[in-house]
């Protein structure tokens, strides 16, 4: 019931949800669809007014997009945090890369990740290069 709400508070009071996003996020594997689906929500929300609040969660959001029901969405959560921090997606890049091989349909959410971190350094630029080089429906 409380996830239900939650993403009409966050605008008016976002600190409180920030310091439990983490604990939040956790316990995705263990709600239903529609708290999943409210969850997802507030992360998308999250990642589109403060996206660094969710850099740290990179590894447990990596870990929802190979759930059919959470892929796009936490795709999408992870492209709005790599435009602001795409250093936290570097180690990451060949998950993605797998995940985007494995799932054409999700390819757009990976190639905006990998030009994100393009950006970053030239390994970034070499590895994105790469990705689109093997890739290119993307």
């Amino acid at each position: 019931m409380l996830l239900r709400v939650l993403p009409s508070v966050y605008p008016r009071h976002p600190e409180p949800i920030h310091h439990r996003i983490r604990e939040l996020t956790a316990m995705m594997s263990h709600l239903d669809q529609a708290g999943r689906q409210h969850l997802l929500r507030l992360l998308q929300m999250i990642s589109d007014l403060h996206p660094l609040v969710l850099s740290s969660l990179v590894p447990l959001l990596i870990g929802y997009i190979s759930d059919s029901d959470l892929s796009d969405t936490a795709l999408g959560v992870l492209v709005n945090v790599a435009q602001a921090s795409p250093a936290s997606l570097i180690p990451f890049l060949s998950t993605l890369r797998n995940v985007g091989q494995k799932n054409p349909w999700l390819l757009g959410h990976i190639a905006k990740i990998h030009g994100a971190v393009g950006l970053t350094s030239e390994v970034g630029i070499y590895i994105t290069i790469h990705f689109h080089a093997s890739n290119p429906a993307s």
